[in-house]
């Protein structure tokens, strides 16, 4: 017989879910704040469809993206829609910053990305993970891990960076990869799983 009833109690915590979200803390959906999450998801949305499907001129669509960010843009940032994220002010951009065509972010946790950054077409970083347990993740349980990507990285067409994830400086991930490891510094991986195949 399965249990149906399976639900995780939680106690009075004066950190937001954001605050707890951000120390790796499992959250799930009896979470008393979890509307906090959703409301502020569905604004992101909001303002993504927008910016996505709008015929608007270049200064309009960067005050959207101003708006999904939450903070000033960097220098020389470019992102071609279409492009999705979960919250996007947990998206940090250094300078000069090309994100091209596609390109999904579940970024419910921080997503570092560093100056000079490639980002081909259709790459997805994730930070978000879901219990191994079953019964846990019928109530959606999910851990967010910070994904930190180093300067001068390029990051190949169609590769997925999984949660928790650093990418060092100055290296490349092939097309098509699916990152599940850290990447040193100065060096080229590909695969799936990515690993390295040789110094950059």
């Amino acid at each position: 017989m399965f249990n149906t009833s399976y639900a995780v109690p939680f106690l009075m915590d004066s950190r937001d879910i954001f605050q707890r979200i951000d120390a790796g803390e499992w959250i799930d959906k009896h979470d008393p704040d979890l509307k906090t999450l959703t409301d502020l998801m569905n604004r992101t949305k909001s303002l993504i469809m927008r910016f996505n499907t709008a015929d608007l001129p270049q200064k309009e669509k960067n005050k959207l993206l101003e708006e999904i960010l939450e903070r000033p843009l960097p220098e020389d940032l470019r992102i071609f829609p279409p492009f999705y994220c979960d919250v996007g002010k947990n998206i940090i951009l250094g300078n000069n910053v090309l994100i091209n065509y596609g390109c999904t972010f579940l970024d419910d946790t921080k997503i570092f990305i560093g100056d000079h950054v490639m980002i081909a077409p259709g790459v997805q970083i994730i930070t978000v993970t879901h219990s191994k347990d079953h019964l846990r993740r019928r109530d959606l349980a999910s851990i967010h891990l910070p994904v930190k990507i180093g300067n001068d990285v390029w990051i190949g067409a169609g590769s997925i960076v999984l949660p928790g994830i650093t990418i060092g400086d100055r290296s490349i991930i092939g097309a098509g990869s699916v990152v599940t490891r850290d990447v040193p510094p100065d060096t080229i991986f590909a695969g799936n799983p990515a690993r390295q195949i040789n110094k950059s």
